[in-house]
């Protein structure tokens, strides 16, 4: 191929070689390409370009090896802070007199092998969406933080999907314009509301597939992409015809690791450990964040601020599109909820579940969807502005006890005690200050027990009676709750001359995080007639009521 057909090459004095018969010169690559490549594009994409290199590196090997990594230095010694995925785009789009990208025409040359036939999976749609699969497949290997923008949708493939599109109507279409930058506004119920071309549906699918091909592989092959192609097809029509369609959420918390090998599961979906492709690109910074701690054997944990486990679940989605952009955006956030909710069921069954002498924090730190739609809605939360983490590793049998305490409150209606968890899950886990831990304690212990007068006396007294055996130690847990309750009220009335040292406050703000955590457990467990009730019902009713005492502790059972 002339030099001037070569996009952006990094050396004017080598031609990109065209076939087997222009090898006249042996390039050795070395070490520094392959490790300066492998450094900035990692091992998948490595492999792909240079088709499962060995030690021992073929000629065309080594000329591609160089070729990339000279058109790559060129790149970002002109503009160091771009990533590389960025600095790599004009290698992904397509060339006509190519018939195909830089980046698989070298793959091609490095495998001495034609393009590859036409797939025919269904309708012309998906047919066009495998061939743009195997088009853009190495981009996909490229690590981005900006998503995937394949170049090969300004290519044949690209105005086959186009025109399939058209010809479904999947657009909403007030005139006669066909082509792929026709643009419609797109509102989501996971609170995303954007503008969205025809040109990137196929884009938009693909990367769907890709995600969700993901979440069975680190690094799927082609054939394994293109096998979720129909999955994620159907959703993505599904969602443009305005019906309730189902796709993935994924959560990252960070805090502790799971048992190794271990994950948990249930109809609310499945917990595991994560994987470094699990976090988004973006969040580099939070993932090589590390916290490590020394356990009483000796053993060193280490968490990531990027999250040590993904809760996976699957949600239901809607979505509104319109070809007529306005100034009031009417996209709703209740699957966004929807994901929220389950997330604090989750963290509320882990405080329930794991009891030690330094309570583990859980903590969410991210929250995207896997959906046919760019961006995917991620959200995230810097673990560094909360609580204390204790990096921990479950038991197996305490990750046993959080997969049955999420299975238990899954089956309960827990929307009364809202507040209550709300508050409860602040102060265990989101207050780094121990005064704010105990008022959002104590504001739980309210929300639970709490009525309109009296209020003082009333909780006290009920929380006393539900969590002990009546006598002296039931008193005397009367005396304590009531004592917490004028600490908290010294701390929110600012009375300087209460004199609280930092300890007492520490001492009192644990005792009502356990106290409330203890309130909720035995609840659910032993008194779910209690659950229906409001605040003012539920303390009269333990009052009154010849309750059968159970100690908390014991009623996991």
């Amino acid at each position: 191929m002339p030099k001037e057909d070569h996009p952006d090459d990094a050396r004017q004095d080598r031609e990109l070689p065209l076939t087997k018969k222009q090898e006249t010169v042996t390039v050795q690559a070395g070490d520094d390409a392959i490790k300066y490549l492998k450094q900035h594009l990692g091992h998948p994409f490595i492999n792909w370009i240079l088709a499962d290199p060995t030690d021992n590196l073929t000629q065309q090997q080594n000329e591609v090896a160089l070729i990339v990594a000279d058109f790559l230095r060129n790149h970002l010694s002109d503009q160091p802070e771009i990533p590389a995925g960025l600095a790599m785009s004009p290698l992904t789009q397509y060339n006509p007199q190519l018939g195909t990208t830089a980046l698989n025409y070298l793959h091609r040359y490095v495998k001495q092998e034609p393009p590859t036939r036409p797939y025919e999976l269904g309708d012309d749609l998906l047919n066009a969406l495998a061939d743009l699969a195997a088009e853009s497949y190495g981009e996909l290997l490229i690590p981005s933080e900006m998503g995937l923008f394949t170049g090969s949708i300004m290519s044949p493939i690209g105005d086959r999907i186009v025109k399939a599109v058209n010809a479904e109507g999947i657009f909403p279409s007030t005139d006669d314009d066909q082509s792929g930058l026709r643009s419609v506004l797109v509102e989501t119920s996971a609170g995303i509301a954007t503008g969205f071309q025809i040109i990137f549906f196929g884009s938009g699918v693909l990367q769907a597939a890709w995600e969700l091909a993901k979440l069975k592989k680190p690094v799927p092959n082609l054939d394994e992409l293109i096998e979720m192609l129909p999955t994620a097809l159907r959703q993505a029509r599904s969602l443009f015809r305005g019906d309730r369609t189902k796709v993935i959420s994924l959560v990252a918390l960070t805090g502790i690791q799971l048992p190794e090998g271990m994950e948990i599961s249930g109809d609310w979906g499945r917990i595991r450990k994560a994987r470094d492709e699990d976090h988004p690109p973006f969040l580099k910074q939070m993932v090589e964040r590390r916290t490590s701690a020394t356990t009483p054997e000796g053993d060193t944990v280490e968490i990531t601020d990027a999250g040590d486990v993904i809760l996976e679940t699957s949600v239901g989605m809607t979505m509104k599109v319109t070809q007529v952009f306005h100034e009031e955006i009417s996209a709703t956030t209740s699957t966004a909820e929807d994901v929220d909710k389950l997330v604090d069921r989750v963290r509320l069954a882990f405080s329930l579940a794991v009891s030690r002498e330094h309570r583990p924090v859980l903590v969410s730190t991210w929250r995207r969807f896997i959906m046919p739609l760019s961006g995917g809605g991620i959200s995230y939360n810097d673990p560094q502005h909360m609580a204390q983490r204790y990096p921990s590793v479950l038991s197996t049998k305490e990750a046993q006890s959080w997969n049955e305490w999420i299975d238990r409150i899954e089956s309960i209606d827990i929307n009364p005690l809202g507040v209550a968890v709300n508050r409860t899950l602040r102060a265990v886990s989101e207050r780094r200050d121990h005064s704010d831990m105990l008022i959002d304690s104590v504001i739980a212990w309210e929300s639970l027990l709490g009525a309109t007068s009296e209020s003082v006396l009333r909780v006290s007294a009920a929380l006393a009676k539900l969590l002990h055996p009546p006598g002296a130690v039931r008193n005397r847990a009367r005396t304590r709750y009531k004592n917490i309750y004028t600490t908290r009220s010294k701390i929110v009335h600012g009375n300087n001359k209460a004199r609280l040292t930092a300890e007492q406050i520490r001492q009192d703000a644990m005792e009502a995080t356990d106290v409330a955590l203890a309130a909720i457990r035995i609840m659910l467990v032993q008194q779910r007639q209690l659950l229906p009730l409001d605040s003012d019902e539920r303390s009269l009713r333990i009052l009154l009521d010849d309750m059968t005492h159970l100690d908390p502790l014991d009623s996991e059972s």
